[in-house]
């Protein structure tokens, strides 16, 4: 630029004092350069903004061409936006290197400040700059006469004047007007088109990006968009868009990573007319079996792509059965896998199952009612399952159903549930059977017609046979009733804790003891209790038995009796040991 000088300019040399130079007008010379300096400073400011100014229209008038042709002509290809920022880059690079930072770094020539002052003030006529250059040559020995002169003169004009009146501001201002002719140029096309000149700046600002071409369709939302998605269900996409035309239409496209299905579409129904938009994409008429990615496309907009993985469904196997057994029963934890489980009631199931995928929550259906799709309608009741990464445990209490049925067959489902909410489809059923402590069984001998005709005197040995087919028996007893009056029980056998296998008991029964008259009737029946407890509340609760009546008849004396010891038949210790009140013997027949 003609208005900066590289090399640093000579210094006008201080100026003698010569014997007639007036003290005033040495302070003129120094007004003069004083002002010289502040108007230098004042051009380079103005010329600094004058190319920036410049270099604001430059890149505007870019932007507005390059929109003009990626919106009109043809959407600009990598080349073209890589042709667009080239220029730019090329602009701004000689800008900078040969107009902005030569200014910045170098200095005004005072020379070409009084210059620029006369171009303003053209009634110096020169003065100025003549005065300079003699100031400049003090070795000509001009006369002081005239050096003053000069200097009023070039003082008279500029009269005290801030720089910014004796410098043209002219080519600022007319830059200024191009920023804002094509500022306002840019506004108005921006608001008239329907495409992005936004959109088109990032574009060409960027080259190596893969931002799309500016639409006149714009998408405003896509969802899910990249979404992991559970194996066999639908993809539900939902698209919100903006500018869309009548005949303009919103369609999924999709294309899967294995190759197999190419460019497939979808189309979106409206939800809200020409604003949002809805519908599933499904590769097998129910949902989604592999892995693809899909794109948006509403008239001439185009968005994507999205990727879409896929995750199975879970899959709930059950692993073990552990049956803890009733304490009384005395028998060992036993663990089941794939067995038929069969348990007395009161034991406690502990199930573990295990998945193919982390669970969040698990639970067991008893019982279920399914309905045609295999879902479940109602059920006896519900127990949730505790959760550990990929497997699921839970205690199933085995009762018998309200009614008491012996067996009681138990069906349940595992249901897992992953943190997307997916479940495992069609769970298997699985059944267990439920026992019931089965009640002892007790025998008293007798005749097939259960009645024995005896005398009043006579001694008869009875016969209880018990057992108890599962656990053990606790307590034998007899009970007897003399015309319908109930006497105290006879302990036979008694223990706690429950005793297996078959119990023969016997006790003589003495009717003489008894008061017994002719024409009364003795009836006599066997009882037997096992050791079960209550399956809810662990109390004993045994299960009672009673053999069949037999009934003894006492007739007269003269009268024929069935098989009984008369009392003066006994043998003296037979007649010692009758005289005791049970005579019980046992055996273990098992």
């Amino acid at each position: 630029m003609s208005s900066i000088s590289n090399p640093v300019s000579r210094q006008p040399a201080a100026a003698p004092s010569a014997p007639g130079l007036l003290p005033s007008t040495e302070s003129v010379r120094q007004q003069l350069h004083q002002h010289l300096k502040k108007t230098a400073s004042f051009i380079k400011f103005m010329d600094a903004l004058v190319l920036v100014a410049r270099w604001t229209t430059a890149m505007l008038a870019i932007w507005l061409i390059a929109c003009m042709v990626d919106h009109w002509l043809w959407p600009l290809s990598t080349i073209g936006r890589w042709i667009f920022w080239a220029a730019g880059v090329a602009a701004c690079v000689r800008w900078l290197a040969w107009q902005f930072i030569p200014l910045v770094v170098g200095r005004i020539n005072p020379l070409y400040a009084a210059k620029r002052i006369e171009h303003l003030v053209p009634e110096f006529k020169n003065g100025l700059i003549a005065w300079l250059e003699l100031e400049r040559l003090p070795e000509q020995r001009v006369p002081v006469g005239v050096m003053s002169a000069l200097a009023h003169r070039a003082a008279r004009f500029i009269g005290g004047q801030d720089p910014s009146a004796t410098v043209d501001t002219s080519p600022l201002i007319k830059m200024i007007g191009c920023v804002l002719v094509l500022t306002t140029s840019l506004a108005l096309y921006a608001m008239l088109t329907p495409k992005s000149v936004l959109a088109t700046g990032q574009r060409i600002l960027l080259p190596w990006s893969s931002l799309a071409a500016p639409t006149r369709v714009k998408i405003l939302e896509v969802t899910p968009g990249s979404v992991e998605l559970t194996q066999g269900k639908p993809l539900a996409v939902e698209v919100t868009v903006k500018g869309l035309g009548r005949d303009d239409s919103v369609s999924v496209r999709y294309s899967s990573l294995d190759g197999q299905l190419q460019n497939q579409r979808a189309e979106l129904s409206a939800h809200t007319e020409g604003f949002r938009y809805r519908g599933n994409v499904q590769t097998n008429g129910s949902g989604v079996e592999q892995p693809l990615e899909y794109w948006i496309e509403a008239g001439d907009a185009q968005q994507g792509p999205f990727r879409v993985s896929i995750s199975p469904l879970p899959a709930v196997v059950l692993q073990t059965v552990e049956l803890e057994f009733p304490a009384y029963t005395k028998l060992p934890k036993r663990t089941l896998r794939g067995e038929e489980v069969q348990a007395v009631e009161g034991t406690r199931a502990t199930l573990t199952a295990r998945a193919n995928q982390p669970l969040q929550r698990g639970r067991l259906e008893i019982n279920p009612t399914l309905d045609e799709s295999g879902n479940v309608v109602r059920a006896d009741s519900f127990i949730n399952m505790a959760s550990s990464d990929r497997q699921l445990q839970a205690a199933l209490p085995l009762l018998l159903d309200a009614q008491g049925s012996n067996p009681t067959h138990i069906e349940y489902r595992i249901r897992g549930t992953n943190s997307r909410g997916d479940s495992n489809a069609r769970p298997i059923t699985h059944r267990l059977t439920v026992l019931a402590d089965v009640a002892p069984e007790v025998d008293l001998l007798g005749p097939e017609n259960r009645v024995l005709r005896v005398h009043r005197l006579a001694r008869v040995n009875v016969e209880v046979r018990a057992s108890d087919p599962d656990f053990g028996l606790t307590r034998l007893s007899l009970h007897a009733k003399r015309d319908g009056v109930a006497a105290a029980p006879i302990v036979l056998f008694e223990d706690a804790q429950g005793v297996r296998g078959r119990q023969v008991k016997t006790y003589q029964v003495e009717l003489g003891r008894w008061q017994a008259k002719v024409g009364q009737r003795f009836e006599l029946r066997a009882q037997a209790a096992d050791n079960r407890h209550d399956p809810r509340t662990a109390q004993p609760a045994s299960n009672v038995s009673e053999s069949p009546l037999l009934t003894l008849l006492v007739v007269a004396d003269e009268e024929p009796a069935d098989a009984a010891t008369p009392p003066e038949a006994q043998t003296p210790d037979a007649q010692s040991a009758n005289a005791q009140s049970a005579n019980a013997q046992s055996s273990d027949a098992q």
